[in-house]
């Protein structure tokens, strides 16, 4: 196996050569394969009729629920009098208790240089860190050449905000001399190692989610922190053990400065754009004026819900810290009252519908909606709808979309046959013209079949799917069933006629030979 690479900026090639035939195995296991996908198709092809059926059924009492739901809901106070003897859908509507609001402040989260930045009262609030480090990014790609096969890895090295610390140690730049210099054009000549991360994301909640009278800290996953919280304007100063690499000794660090069109680059991007004069020049200019400023590279600057740790210069290690909160001061909830009371307060749970056709109990009979803000019970059962028909129609479109797929698999055999005329073709391809005439030949059958396969596999898999789906909506929904059923029998049909018809011409064209 031969192998070479070289190195264009900051990225690094490196190309392997192997034998075609010590990629792939021989015309059997070739066969073989084939015939496993085969099987797989047809337990994915029933498969994806099912989860139709399935679907359609669990769509039709999801609504048949909501709609009970709608026209049984009561209200009650926040309070919770007179809750207990209630056997139908409840609709709560109540402000978050205090004890569920909980203060937050930079310090609680370990970023104690923030402290005065802000003061949040909510049920969650959470810190989403990054940090600026030098990433490496493979890929690798397969080209054929004759009876060889090209594989070409791909490293390319850049700085990155990233939220998690990227481990540099394993970099192929460390074992390979032009892949360290692709490494030190992306990431700057003196970089050697990323920083550890001295602070990390993470979310504060409360313990509970109390509303009025009632406990509902089971929806405690439903409340997010996506409002931004504004930070103060003020004087805030990095500590020197989480400062920037380039400000502590021996850590080899990549500084970078602005220049004119308001990004950051290293010394050496610089040098390289401008020339050797200019460059110095301007990397002069874009160097911090005064140590003692309020925006030197150990002072923090603050801009919306972020902190900047490097306002001026950004360079490898710096940080962006943000900050965000929930908003919600009330929640609605649409659901049935639990027997017995919590410490905390009176529980609920699902309020399962009434029993009707095919529709008697499990999971889509019941109602159970939270949202956060003051919602009246029309207002739940209107999201709740519009979310049903989302996810029905995604799951329809799943259901065929295996259905097809499930066919293509089965006929696979049919495709690798194709493919194995075509590399018999290429054995060939030393012949002057003949040789090109008989590759493209090749190639010209292994199209068709692939054409003639997802042909075939449309044609009978999109109108199983759909028939699967009308005879549902005949057990569901009668009058939008029958004309689907009968349009989808016909589809079937004429694509199964349609198959005998070049099986017929076939056997004909044989006679004939």
């Amino acid at each position: 196996m031969a192998t070479y690479g070289n190195y264009n900026g900051n990225t690094y090639q490196e190309v392997r050569e192997v034998s075609a035939g010590g990629q792939s195995g021989g015309p059997m296991s070739k066969l073989c394969g084939s015939l496993c996908r085969s099987l797989l198709g047809v337990a994915m092809y029933w498969g994806s009729l099912a989860l139709v059926a399935h679907n359609e059924m669990s769509a039709v009492c999801v609504a048949r629920a909501l709609s009970s739901a709608r026209g049984l809901q009561e209200g009650v106070s926040c309070n919770g009098d007179g809750v207990q003897g209630l056997t139908g859908p409840i609709h709560v509507a109540c402000p978050i208790a205090e004890s569920s609001l909980m203060l937050r402040t930079p310090s609680d989260f370990g970023a104690d240089w923030l402290e005065g930045a802000f003061s949040a009262k909510a049920v969650k609030v959470k810190q989403k860190v990054s940090m600026l480090q030098c990433v490496e990014k493979k890929r690798t790609e397969e080209r054929k050449q004759g009876d060889k096969i090209q594989k070409i890895d791909t490293w390319t090295y850049q700085t990155e905000w990233m939220p998690n610390a990227v481990e540099s140690s394993t970099f192929k730049a460390w074992s390979n001399q032009n892949a360290r210099e692709a490494m030190r054009s992306g990431c700057g000549r003196n970089f050697e190692r990323n920083p550890s991360l001295p602070l990390s994301s993470q979310e504060l909640s409360a313990g509970s989610l109390l509303a009025g009278a009632f406990d509902l800290s089971r929806f405690l996953p439903q409340v997010t922190a996506v409002e931004p919280i504004a930070l103060r304007q003020g004087k805030y100063r990095l500590p020197s053990s989480i400062a920037p690499s380039t400000h502590r000794r021996g850590t080899g660090g990549t500084k970078r400065r602005l220049a004119k069109d308001g990004q950051s680059y290293t010394r050496e991007e610089f040098l390289d754009h401008y020339g050797q004069r200019k460059g110095e020049d301007e990397w002069r200019e874009g160097a911090v004026p005064d140590s003692s400023s309020s925006e030197s590279p150990q002072s923090v600057a603050v801009k919306g819900n972020t902190a900047h740790t490097c306002p001026l210069a950004e360079e490898i290690g710096c940080l962006r810290v943000s900050y965000w909160h929930s908003s919600a001061t009330h929640v609605s909830h649409l659901g049935a009252v639990a027997s017995g009371r919590s410490s905390l307060g009176l529980k609920t749970r699902a309020w399962t519908a009434p029993p009707s056709w095919l529709c008697n109990g499990g999971s889509s009979s019941q109602v159970d909606i939270f949202s956060t803000g003051w919602l009246e019970a029309e207002e739940l059962v209107s999201s709740a709808e519009d979310a049903n028909t989302a996810f029905t129609w995604m799951l329809r479109l799943l259901g065929i979309v295996l259905a097809v797929v499930g066919i293509m698999m089965f006929l696979n055999p049919l495709q690798t046959l194709a493919n194995l005329v075509d590399e018999f073709f290429n054995w060939f391809q030393f012949i002057p013209i003949a040789g090109w005439l008989l590759g493209y030949l090749g190639d010209a059958v292994a199209g068709a079949v692939g054409c003639a396969v997802f042909a075939i596999s449309v044609g009978i898999g999109l109108p199983s799917a759909l028939l699967v789906l009308s005879i549902s909506w005949c057990v569901m929904r009668p009058m939008l069933g029958i004309p689907m059923v009968l349009g989808c029998v016909s589809a079937i049909g004429y694509s199964i006629m349609a198959l005998f018809k070049l099986a017929q011409a076939g056997r004909e064209k044989r006679k004939n030979a």
